[in-house]
């Protein structure tokens, strides 16, 4: 596996690669907030059949998926008639989150899916590089982590972890 981008704090290397083994956004089991949705070939999560059971604790967001060579999702519907429709729903707990932001946690949980269904998911290594006594450098990983969603976020974390390492 090779990084995508290398960069350096301090004395020290920060390698970043695609996490292509990274767990879905639902593998956690959260009942408070969760997509139900089976588009194609693409995506299957979560048990319709209790869907009943859902609409007296959550309100009920209808997904909308785009299924082209691959698939996105949506709280809106998209223009395209014939590979787009309504691909399941998300459900928000009425207990857990206020009505007026019930609608942008569902927004950030498509999001969310979005980017696993699309590979944007990342893990960095972070690295010491020393001097042997022969003069040849080696490198000793001190840090790593695997899961952010995001190019942009496994970035900064990086950055965060490398600058607590002592040099």
């Amino acid at each position: 596996m090779q990084p995508i981008e290398t960069f350096k704090v301090g004395d020290l290397v920060v390698e970043v690669y695609q996490d292509e083994d990274h767990e879905g956004p639902d593998e956690c089991g959260d009942d408070a907030i969760f997509l139900v949705a089976n588009v194609r070939r693409y995506l299957e999560v979560r048990d319709r059949e209790n869907a009943v059971d859902w609409m007296d604790t959550h309100e009920i967001f209808p997904v909308h998926g785009y299924a082209h060579s691959g698939i996105v999702l949506s709280l809106a519907p998209f223009r395209c008639p014939w590979d787009s429709g309504i691909a399941g729903f998300v459900a928000v707990s009425k207990a857990e989150f206020p009505e007026e932001s019930r609608r942008i946690v569902a927004e950030h949980l498509v999001e969310t899916w979005n980017q696993h269904l699309s590979g944007d998911v990342y893990g960095y290594r972070v690295f010491r590089e020393v001097t042997c006594d022969l003069g040849h450098v080696h490198r000793e990983e001190v840090d790593s982590c695997w899961g952010f969603y995001g190019l942009e976020t496994v970035r900064e974390e990086a950055r965060i972890a490398a600058s607590w390492e002592p040099a």
